[in-house]
């Protein structure tokens, strides 16, 4: 079983105790978002030896496979261009957070699950609307 970082209406809620907050991402991605993911998507540099594009922190006292979560940079950046991030540091200001670069390890990889959920959501619908256009076979 998958775990869930999502609700349905779109809110993360931070499992980080230092890290109290929020993400909220729109409940539909419109056409011009996913124009925006289209672009972001299309214009991605090359891959790079330099430039990994995979993180992964542990949640666990062993550095076990059990407790590796792997997340994706490119899924932070996504993260903070489409949900809204409403996060307190340990220090009780609010994170200003202009970058990914500016958000701590485990802030950022805890949106870039929540922003895969709601991705994946998105995309799926999108997917299954276009497939319901098409007409049967029979109809030919």
């Amino acid at each position: 079983m998958t775990e869930e970082y999502l609700s349905l209406d779109g809110v993360g809620e931070s499992p980080l105790p230092d890290y109290p907050g929020r993400i909220v991402f729109p409940h539909i991605m419109t056409l011009p978002m996913h124009k925006r993911w289209q672009a972001f998507v299309n214009n991605r540099p090359t891959a790079d030896a330099d430039s990994p594009r995979v993180g992964i922190v542990f949640t666990g006292v062993a550095a076990d496979a059990a407790s590796r979560i792997a997340f994706s940079y490119e899924d932070v950046e996504l993260a903070l261009l489409f949900g809204k991030l409403d996060v307190t540091g340990p220090d009780g200001k609010k994170l200003t957070v202009k970058t990914s670069d500016d958000l701590p390890l485990p802030v950022a990889a805890w949106i870039a699950r929540c922003y895969r959920e709601w991705e994946n959501a998105q995309l799926f619908f999108r997917w299954n609307v276009g497939a319901d256009m098409a007409a049967p076979d029979s109809a030919a």
